[in-house]
């Protein structure tokens, strides 16, 4: 519109330039007429045929010149008015080119001035007129567009109407002076004033139909709708006049839209008329513009505003009885769904009528859900349709049920106890459930028919509605079935419980004493101490009590199968339902509980005898095993005797394990241990022989300096001597093991071996020392001293790198020394005194340290000074050696030997552990005592082991229940229970359970 617009004004502009020529050059004409008719031409604004006149009087009647000239002075007054009002219609074009209306005013006034020029100045100025006139029309047109849009925002209808009809005078003079036919022309202006009188109907009833709406609308809010039924019919009359107002307007516009097509036919040059395309704009909008234009558009508006107003308070109105209506029925409410239900229905008709309404359907009667179908409708119009209807007949079902339901609560409240009002109980509820039989298949024909509008439908919330409203009614009404018929079966349940209940109570005691016996057999804890655990198994008695059981458990499974049988032939709907089925097997269950309390009984007597019987062939067995231990013991057989005896141990602590008899425990606990005593004495003599040969051994290979040998030797023998001696070390052993370690210790701080694990590093410097120092000093004594020089002084960086990492490393000490002899030859002396007093000064803050020092110098001075004694010395010192036997050690060794002679020739077990000692402190003051050595032997295998030979049956239980427990990883209940054992001095010297404590010890880093 705008482009348009500015080149309709660039157009203006140019054919008023080209005016201007036309009026400058008016005087071309040649004179006709005489004065008077030069003068009754001017008075008529016929300007240039008055100069025409004028021009042929002066030229042929010189006589009046005078006249004709005064004549010519008023023509050049009005001329000159023209051209004034020229400029400033140019000025005013220039400054102000949107000021149509202006231009339009100077047009006029100029039309004024010289009404009748000539005929090309004419057609100039309508030209610039017309260009000008529709130029200001389309601005005229746009505000009413505009301001017509604003009023239809603002709901106002009727005046928007009339804001269009101000518009339909706009280019009105074109259309009129274009010079049409009679014919068409008398058919636009008919056709313009049927719109006019139809919309100025419209104007005059818009507002009272939209209130009358909204007066419906207030009154279905209120809830009164049988005044709301009566407003919605005189709505209805208001409606059809808006229906046909809005033909006739469709009518008429097809009328000029016919008549505008024609318009290329009579102007092919100028084939478009612009009254005709503002009164089609005004009529039905512009096409390029999406929102809602025309006067067509505002009777729709009004119409959608009616229908949408109804539609959204009736469906606001609907959802919040519905919801209510549908919260009465789930809190069963029934007299209130009764209340209820026609006002539910009459909204629901109502939605109907409103949604017909909105689908412009004026004239259609009250219509069946199958009808409807007959008006093709849009898919989302049917099935809104038939989700108002399918609430109104759901609201009829609920009325009829309602009053089933409360009989069904009636029946429902007669609770009874006595199994013949039972029986009355349940025919009133077949009788409801037949009722609602025929109610339910009724409903299932209807949904069936409504399911048909959603299946094949767009999903849409209406649709969505129609399959809730469905599934809730068919919900409901099954729930309500079932209710009937679960009364039946509730009545039928509940006298099954009733004869249940009197024989109910008698199978869970079984089951309980059950339990009871059989802990008998699973073991009883009878430990006084709670953190403690003594089981103890008695199926002797749980065989007794089983067999007492068992005759009560027949009586009991009789009863419940009498009770199965006489229910049997029940009904299949009975048959079939859950809690009939759930309370018969609650009877069967029992029934078979104690089928299954029978069958324990039996797997009880069964387990309870072949315990017995188990038991009595163990302790048989181990009496047998025992008889093997003694007489292998006899003939000095340690391996058979003490496999014979652990499998007896097992044999008797299984069958105590099986059947608790104190006799019998008291009796295998006094076997086992005295079979123990004689083999401890056995393996004891074995142990002194085989301690005394490892010892000997290990002493010869620590005085050949092999340390590591000497060591396992002497850990063997520690090991082997605690197996009978668990809390008694050999002093010997223990003695020599010190000695070996410390030699050990030592060659750890000055010597590295292959295993060590700085070996890779160590062993890597030296092995560089080295030969850079054996080149070096083939270089040396080559006279090469200052190549060699440099090959020693790299060795000397190695050595230094491998001190860094083991200070006392005797090797790299040597060599050091063997270098600086090397390049110090003329003082060396000097430098080995210094070395020398260096060590002897160090031998109180480091004795390792000086020893290693004094060793690596004797290597290159074996008798220098007294470095011999001091190194002898510093090994007493560090334990390396043993202190030498001096006469006097000699002398108090016989002396305790002496002494101990004097008391080991007895069997007094005190006196002799006194003997013992003395002859260790003999070994002591002179290891090669050889006959001190030989009668502590002696002494050692009169008093036998210390160790303790078997812990109590009881105990033995607790130990390995300890030890289960450890393995499973159970560290701490482990503990606890190896700690309370340890409480008992006797058990502290049992090897076992020694070796088991110090493995949980070593798990928990204590």
């Amino acid at each position: 519109m705008e482009t348009t617009c500015s080149a309709s004004k660039k157009r203006l502009v140019f054919l008023l330039f080209f005016f201007a020529v036309g009026v400058m050059a008016f005087g071309a004409g040649r004179r006709e007429d005489p004065v008077e008719t030069a003068r009754s031409l001017i008075a008529r604004n016929q300007l240039n045929e008055a100069i025409l006149v004028l021009e042929n009087v002066i030229r042929n009647d010189p006589e009046r010149i005078r006249e004709a000239e005064n004549l010519l002075r008023t023509i050049r007054r009005i001329r000159g008015e023209y051209n004034l009002l020229f400029e400033e219609l140019i000025e005013h074009i220039i400054n102000n080119p949107d000021d149509l209306e202006r231009t339009l005013e100077i047009i006029a006034e100029m039309e004024a001035l010289d009404e009748f020029p000539n005929p090309r100045v004419r057609r100039q100025i309508d030209e610039a007129r017309v260009t000008a006139q529709l130029a200001y029309d389309r601005t005229v047109l746009t505000g009413i567009l505009e301001t017509a849009r604003e009023s239809l925002a603002a709901g106002r209808h009727a005046e928007a109407v009339r804001t269009y009809l101000t518009g339909f005078s706009l280019q009105r003079r074109e259309f009129e002076e274009r010079g049409y036919g009679e014919i068409f022309q008398n058919a636009v202006e008919s056709a313009r004033a049927e719109i006019v009188a139809q919309a100025t109907d419209f104007a005059s009833r818009a507002d009272d139909v939209v209130l009358t709406a909204r007066r419906l609308a207030t009154d279905i809010r209120e809830g009164e709708l049988e005044r709301a039924d009566a407003g919605f019919a005189a709505l209805m009359e208001d409606i059809v006049a808006l229906d046909e107002a809005r033909s006739a307007v469709v009518a008429a516009h097809a009328v000029l839209v016919r008549q505008r097509s024609q318009v290329g036919l009579q102007f092919p040059d100028s084939p478009v008329d612009w009254h005709l395309v503002f009164l089609n704009t005004l009529t039905t909008g512009r096409q390029d513009i999406e929102a809602r234009e025309g006067i067509v558009s505002i009777i729709d508006t009004a119409w959608d505003t009616v229908a949408t107003e109804l539609s959204d308070t009736i469906a606001t109105r609907l959802a919040e009885k519905t919801q209510e209506y549908e919260r009465f029925i789930e809190q069963a409410e029934w007299s209130r769904v009764t209340a209820e239900t026609e006002s539910i229905v009459q909204l629901n008709k109502l939605a109907q009528r409103a949604l017909l309404l909105a689908e412009r359907r004026v004239d259609v009667p009250e219509m069946t859900i199958t009808e409807i179908r007959e008006l093709e409708l849009t898919d989302a119009a049917t099935v809104a349709f038939a989700r108002y209807d399918v609430g109104a007949e759901s609201a009829r079902v609920f009325a009829d049920l309602s009053a089933i339901v409360v009989q069904t609560d009636e029946a429902e409240s007669l609770e009874t106890e006595d199994l013949e009002d039972l029986r009355i109980r349940r025919r009133v509820f077949e009788s409801l459930h037949d009722e609602l039989d025929i109610l339910f298949a009724g409903w299932t024909d209807s949904a069936n028919l409504y399911r048909d509008f959603v299946s094949d439908a767009i999903q849409t919330e209406d649709a969505t509605r129609i399959s809730s409203v469905i599934e809730f009614t068919t919900t409901r009404l099954g729930d309500e079935f079932i209710r009937a018929r679960d009364g039946e079966i509730r009545a039928v349940v509940r006298a099954i419980e009733i004869e249940a209940e009197r024989i109910e109570g008698t199978v869970d005691p079984i089951a309980e004493r059950i339990t009871d016996i059989d802990t008998l057999l699973e073991g009883v804890d009878e430990s006084d101490d709670p953190e403690s655990v003594v089981v103890f198994r008695y199926p002797d008695r749980a065989l007794e009590e089983y067999e007492e059981l068992r005759v009560e458990a027949v009586e009991v499974r009789d009863a419940h199968r009498a009770i199965v049988e006489t229910y049997a032939e029940e009904k299949p709907y009975v048959l079939g339902d859950d809690r009939f089925a759930e309370v018969l097997s609650v009877v069967d269950s029992q029934f078979e509980r104690v089928s299954e309390a029978l069958a324990r009984i039996d797997d009880g007597i069964a387990r309870a005898e072949s315990a017995i019987d188990e038991a009595v062939a163990l302790i048989a067995e181990g009496r047998e095993l025992v008889m093997q231990a003694r007489s292998a013991i006899a003939a000095a057989q340690l391996n058979p005797a003490e496999t014979a005896w652990s499998n007896a141990r097992d044999r008797f602590f299984e069958a105590l394990e099986l059947r608790e008899d104190p006799n019998t425990r008291s009796e295998t606990d006094a076997l086992i241990r005295d079979v123990g005593l004689e083999l401890q004495d056995l393996r004891n003599r074995l142990v002194v022989q085989e301690v005394r040969e490892l010892v000997t051994e290990a002493r010869a290979l620590y005085g050949r300096d092999d340390y590591y040998s000497a060591r396992e030797y002497l850990l063997t023998a520690r090991e082997l001597w605690a197996q009978t001696n668990p809390t008694d070390p050999n002093s010997e052993v223990e003695s020599l093991l010190r000695l070996v370690s410390a030699a050990i210790a030592f060659a750890d701080e000055r010597d590295v071996t292959e295993t060590h694990p700085l070996f890779p590093i160590v062993g890597n410097y030296l092995s560089l020392a080295r030969s850079d120092f054996e080149r070096g000093r083939n270089l040396y004594n080559s006279n090469n001293v200052a190549e060699g020089d440099i090959l020693l002084r790299r060795a000397l960086e190695n050595l230094r790198a491998v001190r860094d990492i083991q200070a006392n490393n005797w090797t790299a000490k040597l060599l050091e020394l063997q270098i600086t002899r090397l390049r110090e030859p003329d003082n060396f002396g000097e430098i080995f005194q210094a070395r020398y007093e260096e060590a002897v000064s160090r031998r109180s803050d480091d004795a390792v340290a000086a020893l290693t020092d004094l060793q690596a110098l004797r290597e290159i001075q074996p008798g220098y000074r007294d470095i011999e004694a001091l190194i002898v010395e510093l090994e007493i010192e560090l334990g390396l050696r043993p202190d030498p036997i001096t006469q006097a050690r000699i002398a108090e060794s016989n002396r305790l030997l002496n002494q101990a002679r004097g008391i080991a020739d007895t069997t007094d077990r005190n006196a002799l552990t006194v003997a013992a000692s003395l002859l260790e402190q003999a070994l002591e003051a002179n290891p090669e005592n050889t006959a001190a050595r030989n009668l502590l032997d002696t002494v050692r295998v009169t008093l036998g082991g210390r160790a303790t030979v078997a812990l109590s049956s009881a105990d033995e239980q607790q130990y390995r229940r300890a030890e289960a427990q450890f393995i499973e990883g159970n560290i701490a209940q482990a503990f606890v229970i190896v700690e309370r054992l340890f409480l008992d001095e006797n058990n502290r010297a049992y090897p076992p359970l020694i070796d088991l404590r110090r493995r949980i010890s070593t798990r928990l880093g204590i």
